[in-house]
């Protein structure tokens, strides 16, 4: 099975990465950093995981980048997928917290 054809079945989680992406972005965004590649976004993550005191965000924006590379090469399962999504959903609410 193809990547579209696993994320169409599993209800639309395939733009769950991109969507905590753009949520790093604007937090960025709003502190006059703008973040221009992955290893930012990571570092963004991790300063803004030390200042909140919240492992979480870091731990929530690793799955949302595994789910990314998934999309691409499909190798998780599709329950890790849905759980995974849930977490991505997560990382979004905390992110729209920080905005």
């Amino acid at each position: 099975m193809n990547p579209a054809t696993t994320a169409t079945r599993l209800g639309g989680y395939e733009t769950l990465p991109y969507d905590k992406s753009e949520m790093v972005k604007a937090v960025a965004a709003k502190r006059g950093v703008e973040l221009q590649s992955h290893g930012e976004l990571y570092r963004f993550v991790a300063k803004l995981s030390q200042e909140f005191n919240s492992p979480q965000l870091h731990r929530l924006f690793a799955i949302a980048s595994a789910l990314h590379q998934n999309f691409y090469e499909n190798w998780l399962p599709a329950e890790t997928v849905v759980e995974g999504g849930e977490a991505v959903k997560e990382l979004v609410e905390l992110l729209r917290k920080l905005r």
